[in-house]
């Protein structure tokens, strides 16, 4: 099957999109280091909302109340890396 693939922002435009959904000093400290691993890679929507959970996933696993915040919160970061709208809905709909 031929996906679409989105490129993320390099690592400077992806961690401002990033502020601009939530700028929590926590978040930009220990969260959205992980996420800027990622930056400049092409994924597919399926795979970008891999890397959410697995960030996710690796953020909160010492802070499990956080875990449902976050997976809120997915949707706006999907919007915020993801400039093709076509992209950035078939993600959404994968966390369905």
């Amino acid at each position: 099957m031929n996906e679409k693939v989105a490129i993320l922002p390099n690592r400077d435009e992806m961690f401002g999109r990033l502020v601009r959904v939530s700028d929590e000093q926590h978040l930009q400290d220990c969260f959205y280091p992980i996420l800027l691993r990622q930056a400049g890679q092409g994924r597919e929507a399926l795979g970008v909302v891999m890397m959410l959970t697995l960030a996710i996933r690796d953020y909160t696993k010492d802070m499990p109340s956080m875990v449902g915040l976050l997976n809120g919160m997915a949707p706006d970061f999907i919007d915020a890396l993801i400039v093709d709208p076509e992209i950035a809905a078939e993600a959404k709909r994968f966390l369905r």
